[in-house]
């Protein structure tokens, strides 16, 4: 009767673990979902920036065959040396007006 009763206890505490690890392992499976999902969205913005920048390239790169590489150059500095000017002459108007 013994072994009966052992046999039953044996049979239970192993059905009991068996659904513990069965929750367990389908909860981290879902955990798993959900984190493969946020990477492959972070993938997809990865994706789209890159897709970006290789288009600005393409173009930098197409302008630069156009005009050819000094023109561009000459263009860029005379874009930096007017906004340069610009930031100057809005400085020294601020400072005019508060003296």
């Amino acid at each position: 009767m013994e072994s009966v009763l052992t046999s039953d206890i044996f049979f239970f505490i192993t059905a009991v673990s068996v659904v513990f690890i069965t929750i367990l392992v389908a909860v981290m499976i879902v955990m798993i979902i959900k984190i493969l999902g946020r990477v492959q969205a972070i993938l997809a913005r990865i994706q789209e920036g890159t897709d970006a920048v290789a288009a600005d390239l393409h173009d930098v790169r197409a302008k630069l065959k156009s005009k050819g590489i000094f023109s561009a150059l000459f263009v860029a500095l005379m874009s930096m040396a007017s906004r340069h000017a610009a930031s100057q002459n809005t400085v020294e108007e601020s400072k005019k007006k508060g003296s």
